[in-house]
């Protein structure tokens, strides 16, 4: 029957579509696209999420292109979407990788570094221990909820088979980056004050005191001094990047 074997033929090029913009999202966003979770168990996630977004979202192709042409512009629309908002969320995700590096430089634990097992190369113990907390609030505050919810509202703002406006896209990953930053110095703030403050008397000291060995005295209260505002301070980082995560899920707009 050909008009049943182009119903299929259609659904299955539909469904790949699907797959390579939920694949695509998936590799970069975090808690769902972490290194360590094993590839298989990635690729099967994306698999069923790719079928159960499939009868919902709203695809512009007019079935399989004749042209290979025109297949291969479909598909880089849909890694392009797909890599927009994974790599936009990522870049959110990213401030607590800043935060933990200020911290960490703030408190002597700078030159600490700690295995790579969260994507971020080279990180310390401080970004590390708050890269892990904030993947672990995604799944707490249900964030991976909304991360599916944008990839089905990237239909209506990054439509398939349209290439996109790549000036709309620099511009909103820029707007993006310097939130980031924003965010994770805004988190990191409290540390920064506090080293100043700690390295200003001991400048005082030794000044008064020069023989005292100041640095070898004062980091070990530097040390504790933040460790215990890591404590105090760690849930209002974590609530704070969730809020900052949802904001942006709920209002991503090109």
């Amino acid at each position: 029957m050909p008009g049943l074997e182009l119903l299929a033929t259609t659904s299955i090029y539909n469904f790949f579509l699907v797959f390579v913009r939920v694949g695509a999202a998936l590799m970069l966003l975090p808690g769902l696209g972490e290194m360590a979770i094993p590839a298989r168990i990635r690729l099967i996630v994306g698999l069923v999420l790719a079928l159960a977004l499939m009868p919902i979202v709203s695809m512009n192709t007019g079935g399989v292109p004749e042209q290979p042409a025109d297949m291969v512009l479909e598909i880089f629309v849909e890694l392009v979407a797909g890599a927009f908002i994974g790599t936009t969320t990522r870049i959110i995700f990213a401030a607590a990788q800043v935060a933990g590096q200020i911290i960490g430089q703030s408190i002597g634990l700078a030159m600490i570094f700690s295995t790579p097992n969260t994507g971020f190369e080279g990180g310390s113990v401080m970004a590390t221990a708050l890269v892990m907390g904030g993947i672990a609030i995604i799944f707490l505050a249900d964030l991976h909820y909304l991360m599916i919810e944008a990839i089905v509202r990237s239909y209506i703002i990054l439509p398939s088979a349209t290439l996109p406006n790549w000036s709309d896209l620099s511009e909103v990953t820029t707007e993006v980056v310097s939130r980031s930053f924003l965010v994770g110095v805004q988190f990191s703030a409290p540390f920064l004050i506090i080293s100043f403050l700690f390295n200003v008397g001991l400048g005082l000291t030794n000044r008064m005191m020069a023989a005292l060995p100041v640095f070898f005295i004062g980091m070990p209260f530097l040390l504790a001094g933040g460790v215990f505002l890591v404590f105090v301070t760690i849930e209002a980082i974590l609530l704070g990047l969730a809020s900052e995560m949802a904001n942006w899920l709920r209002t991503l707009e090109v």
